[in-house]
């Protein structure tokens, strides 16, 4: 018998058998659209107020932006007082992220994560509202989207972009001036739209549709229409890499070191020991693993899940272990233990209070000396006596005491 799959959010918004086809068929390269009546939609989609401009408005405290799509693909920023009119002047409304002021939404999306296999916070729900005769001018976006449509019509029209594979940074209109960080990407010079095949969808309240980044897209409702997007921006390797790599150069005080005269008289010097620094470059990029570019895309709470005997600590310099104050504490009952923040002044503050097994309490007094990093397994050598489990759980509960820092980076490896 075939175990079923556990996707609660995707199944909810697609139903389940449609949901299967697209993670097949579809997932994440290519177009897909599905048609199904409202009321199948996930209930938290179901709110009447979410198919209404003013009480979404209403709901909305974040920022907005509207276009005309009769005259370019440029977003403007919204003045607040003139948001409520904008539908009413014939612009096309975008309410950037509505995650947190719609009921049900932020857990969805924090679901729809999980059965994606997406990294913690990398989903947000935005909002469109056009005018009839009105929508958004032929653009990509540098993420995939998912469209759910709430109230009216809209037809969308879109293409794949052939000329740049998994575009990332910005979006990109033709006429429009590019991103700097576009220029790379366009090895054969930018894109444009002009001559390509488009697919047709006609959106209707209850339709979902996905398109990956770098799809040409134009919409044009045919009445006043509603729609949600969940924007889907995961990291690339790339991003993971660079910023796993300047943690590790941190860590070396040659690459923290200016370049004192490189741009002077007598660049000779300068120009050597940058020539030294590369030349070490590939064993310092040796150092890092899948593990830690994967990990370091998760949230802190998802690190704690998953740490291990290697995985590293600093305590924070300006928190201090005190005992507490508890009445009556038996030989065999545990013992609390409170965390004090030094103020600029030098005072004490309260900040946290611990309770801890008695075998633990040398422990945690080990972990408030400690100047450098540490981890289960150093703390297991320090302490054999105690098993390794009560260890791991000691560092998380500093962790989420504000003790202790979990370090989402390696250690320079030393040549």
């Amino acid at each position: 018998m075939t175990s079923q799959i556990h996707r609660p959010a995707i199944d909810a918004l697609l139903t389940p058998t449609v949901a299967g086809a697209f993670l097949r068929d579809a997932w994440p390269g290519e177009v897909f659209a599905t048609h199904n009546a409202p009321t199948q939609l996930p209930e938290f989609l179901r709110n009447d107020a979410l198919c209404n401009y003013g009480e979404l408005i209403q709901m909305y405290g974040g920022r907005v932006a509207f276009t005309n799509s009769n005259v370019s693909a440029v977003m403007t920023p919204a003045d607040p007082q003139s948001v409520p009119n904008l539908p009413q002047m014939g612009l096309t409304v975008f309410l950037e992220d509505v995650t947190a002021c719609i009921p049900g939404a932020e857990p969805f999306v924090r679901q729809l994560e999980v059965d994606l296999g997406l990294s913690h916070n990398s989903i947000a729900m935005s909002a469109w509202i056009s005018p009839g005769d009105n929508g958004v001018a032929c653009h990509y976006d540098p993420y995939d989207t998912f469209s759910i449509h709430l109230a009216g019509a809209k037809t969308w029209e879109l293409a794949k972009v052939e000329e740049v594979r998994f575009p990332t940074t910005m979006q990109y209109s033709p006429g429009h001036a590019p991103n700097p960080e576009l220029y790379p990407q366009m090895a054969e010079g930018f894109p444009h739209w002009e001559g390509k095949t488009f697919q047709t969808v006609e959106m209707r309240p209850g339709s979902v549709m996905y398109f990956p980044r770098g799809t040409w897209h134009r919409t044009r409702a045919s009445s006043p229409s509603i729609a949600l997007t969940l924007v889907l921006k995961p990291p690339n390797a790339m991003e993971l890499l660079l910023g796993q790599l300047r943690l590790l150069l941190l860590q070396d005080a040659d690459w923290r070191e200016p370049l004192y005269g490189a741009w002077g008289d007598a660049p000779a010097s300068a120009h050597e020991k940058v020539s030294r620094l590369l030349d070490r470059l590939p064993a310092t990029v040796r150092g890092l693993t899948v593990e830690h570019l994967l990990s370091s895309a998760l949230s802190a709470e998802q690190q704690l899940l998953q740490m291990g005997p290697e995985t590293r600590f600093q305590r924070k310099p300006h928190i201090v272990v005190a005992e507490g104050q508890a009445a009556d504490i038996a030989p065999e009952a545990s013992q609390w233990v409170e965390l004090h923040q030094i103020t600029e002044t030098g005072d004490r503050e309260f900040v946290n209070r611990l309770e801890i097994p008695r075998l633990l309490v040398d422990v945690i007094e080990h972990i408030s000396q400690a100047s450098g990093p540490l981890s289960t397994k150093t703390l297991g050598d320090a302490f054999p006596q105690v098993p390794p489990a009560y260890l791991g759980r000691l560092l998380e509960l500093c962790v989420r005491a504000g003790l202790l820092d979990l370090l989402e980076f390696p250690a320079l490896r030393s040549e």
